[in-house]
């Protein structure tokens, strides 16, 4: 599993104050003071300087290889009020290593760790440490001289990358040096991720770009939105996911190259944040996309582009971060109550929170080795779940641990540097994380059960007065879940807790449409609702009704979501050259229109690039392009709910070839010539033809504009047209005024012959 650090330039509201964002985070590690820096490089003047110390001290005594290899197995877990960094066993969840680190107490810390590589961010202070963790020992730490970069890491390559100065510098994650120049992108970076393979993927905003960047060197720019929109990147296996934000898409790029792109409900333009509130790895197909100012998570399953949204339980208040998909669950972290909310992607339900702390404080979330991490980076708690589900707490405050003793007496408070948008030297630091940072024992980590809401109305204070009994209503139903599907929208949701209701209908169904079941018992077998009969171009918002004797107590209404997905790329492309600087592109329609309307997107790209978008017919003819030239084409199937994965060709432009034999040359020698000019060379000969009639013939490819050319014993004979022709196996250019084309037999010596012969560009 690669762990990457997603750049999130937003800061957050966090216990009424405000803290650096830092979209998946992947915990925070240990800094200590930096002894006899030595300069190595600037990677840019007064902004990037970076220093490489030699291996520091630690509190404790690193031990020998004998010690147990903890790289393959766990998580690095951080500690920000010890300057600490704690080793967890995965499988059982105890921890079994510690290094505390000299002078880091208070500061904001961040692990990167992927395989053998295992680097630690003091964001403070911009020094990055490289721990062995074999030796159980800092062997490398550099300063980068500023606090305002991201460390982003896998096992096989590592890069240091400022969003401000739009700088990414590739170094050693061995020794912590630089490798090459520094790459300098021209404007701000965003999010950055990388893969397994080193591949590292840089989010240009305003440039509406992402740019793959592989050993140190940047690869073409590829046009993903519009500038200054917001992006998010998250890696899924050998896909990249671009979320834009401000247009509501969600761009998948597979490892070919080809994207499709599924809309998403529009309530994601809602997010204030800069970059949207995504994962920065997910290890499955499902990508999931926060939403907190409208309480709801989108979830699309990058396999099929079909998108899910469910409304959150939670109060408008409550400080979420970014979500993490692990299994077919999806965590998110709610720093305002210490738990992780976790949505069952399966069932379509809420199912009971992880308690991790249990009170106010950021949280790290994410995945790594077979298990997910939720860890307090400023106390002892953490836990880990596994794919079942089952968590499990980890205190990391355990005395004897090998590799160091934690350090004592009073830490200072952690200390958040301005945002890595606004960040470097001269920034301004703001206080830390929120309130109730005690560092006591860490409260177990247990499943809670949702609150349950009290009965509407006081309780009586005696006993009953004559006549019935007010009836108690059931609690509104959960988390209502919108499913888009092919032609339906299917709406699953909690049942309401409380006293039980005679059952449930479906609000917001629109006159026309078709609800299936009609009605939901109280029972269940599912809690679900079926809508068809609606149009792909409009959105839909529902509401679950669970009725009681005495009225209706309704669920949150569900995101706006559309009836139908992506359809499925185009069949059968062939691609004809039809004429002079044309094409024409036939295909058959896709399997699955989705359950919309479906239009076309033709591209091509090669001398001449462009695109026609909104084709109804299943062929089209691409004018205006280059004569003997290659060319990629595209077509891909759309409909309101997103762009299919195109299905391309390559394919030249070739003129067909003709013959006709040569004439007029009744007193010299014709020459062909290597370019069609008169003074380039004569690459062969055609004798004379001292009949008078038609000489020997020529293959003629194409006709191009050349030198004029006025025959030295007829002057009426001139024109600047040339043959491209092929002679006892030579090639080279004619002047039409000598070969029997139909124009020039015509004595129209300036015209092209087309048709049937094409232009050679």
């Amino acid at each position: 599993m690669v762990i990457v650090a997603n750049l999130r330039n937003a800061t957050l509201r966090h216990g009424g104050k405000q803290r650096q964002g830092t979209a998946g985070r992947q915990g925070k590690g240990p800094a200590e003071k930096q002894r006899k820096p030595r300069r190595l490089a600037a990677v840019a003047a007064a902004v990037l300087a970076i220093a490489l110390v030699a291996a520091a001290a630690v509190t404790g005594t690193g031990l020998p290889r004998s010690v147990a290899d903890l790289r393959d197995v766990g998580a690095w877990l951080a500690d920000s009020a010890l300057g600490s960094v704690t080793h967890a066993e995965g499988t059982s969840g105890k921890p079994d290593a510690m290094i505390t680190l000299t002078a880091a107490r208070g500061d904001q810390l961040r692990i990167v760790q992927s395989g053998d590589v295992v680097l630690v961010q003091d964001t403070r202070t911009g020094r990055v440490y490289r721990i062995d963790p074999a030796q159980l020992t800092v062997t490398q730490s550099a300063t980068y001289g500023t606090a305002a970069i991201q460390v982003v890491a896998s096992a096989a390559d590592a890069y240091i990358v400022a969003p401000a100065a739009g700088l990414a510098q590739r170094i050693d994650p061995a020794t912590l040096s630089t490798i090459g120049a520094p790459l300098r992108l021209g404007t701000r970076i965003g999010s950055a991720v990388i893969t397994a393979q080193g591949t590292l993927w840089l989010a240009l905003p305003a440039r509406g770009e992402i740019v793959p960047v592989r050993a140190g060197v940047p690869g073409a720019a590829i046009p993903v939105a519009k500038p200054r929109d917001s992006l998010g990147l998250t890696l899924t296996g050998n896909q990249l996911v671009v979320t834009d934000s401000t247009a509501a898409t969600m761009t998948i790029i597979g490892s070919s190259g080809g994207s499709q792109t599924v809309a998403l409900p529009a309530a994601v333009t809602r997010s204030p944040r800069p970059v949207p509130l995504v994962p920065a790895s997910a290890p499955g197909h499902i990508v999931p996309v926060l939403v907190p100012a409208m309480n709801q998570l989108i979830i699309v399953n990058t396999a099929t582009g079909r998108p899910a949204a469910v409304t959150l339980g939670v109060a408008a208040t409550d400080r979420l971060e970014s979500p993490q998909p692990f299994g077919q669950r999806v965590y998110i972290p709610d720093e305002s109550t210490g738990s992780l909310i976790v949505y069952d992607t399966a069932s379509g339900r809420l199912l009971p929170p992880v308690v991790v702390t249990g009170r106010p404080g950021a949280l790290d979330v994410f995945v790594n080795d077979g298990m997910l991490w939720a860890n307090d980076p400023d106390g002892s708690a953490a836990v880990a779940v596994n794919a079942a589900g089952s968590a499990r707490a980890i205190g990391k405050y355990q005395p004897q641990l090998p590799g160091g003793r934690p350090q004592r007496g009073p830490s200072r408070r952690p200390v958040i540097m301005s945002s890595v948008a606004g960040g470097g030297p001269g920034s301004t630091p703001r206080p830390g994380r929120g309130q109730g940072k005690g560092h006591g024992p860490s409260p177990s980590a247990s499943l809670a059960p949702p609150a349950i809401p009290s009965p509407a109305g006081p309780s009586p204070a005696g006993p009953s007065p004559a006549g019935p009994s007010p009836v108690t209503p059931p609690g509104p139903p959960g988390a209502p879940t919108a499913t888009s599907g092919p032609g339906q929208i299917t709406v699953t949701f909690t049942p309401s807790a409380g006293a039980t209701p005679t059952g449930y209908t479906l609000a917001g169904v629109p006159a026309g449409a078709t609800v299936t079941p009609a009605s939901v018992p109280a029972s269940g077998q599912p809690f679900s609702f079926t809508v068809t009969g609606l149009s792909c171009a409009q959105t839909y918002q529902f509401a679950v009704v669970a009725g009681y004797p005495g009225g209706a107590v309704d669920s949150p209404a569900t995101a706006a979501m559309r009836p139908c997905v992506v359809p499925s790329a185009p069949q059968s492309l062939t691609v004809t050259a039809t004429g002079n600087h044309s094409m024409t592109l036939r295909w058959a329609a896709p399997a699955s229109g989705g359950g919309g309307t479906v239009t076309y997107t033709v591209g091509w790209s090669g001398a001449v690039s462009g695109s026609k978008a909104g084709i109804t017919a299943t062929s089209y003819q691409i004018t205006g392009l280059t004569n003997n030239a290659a060319y990629s084409l595209t077509v891909a199937a759309v409909n309101p709910a997103g762009a299919s994965q195109p299905i391309s060709v390559s394919q030249a432009l070739t003129p067909p070839s003709h013959s006709y034999n040569t004439f007029r040359n009744t007193q010299f020698i014709l020459n062909v010539r290597s370019q069609p000019t008169q003074k380039s060379n004569s690459v062969a000969t055609i004798p004379i033809d001292s009949g008078g009639g038609l000489g020997p013939a020529v293959t003629v490819f194409c006709q191009v504009t050349g030198s004029a050319v006025t025959d030295p014993v007829d002057s009426t004979l001139t024109g600047d047209i040339w043959d491209k022709v092929s002679y006892n196996g030579v090639s080279g250019y004619i002047s039409d005024l000598y070969v029997n084309t139909p124009q020039s037999a015509a004595q129209h010596y300036s015209s092209y012959s087309n048709p049937p012969l094409w232009q050679c560009s």
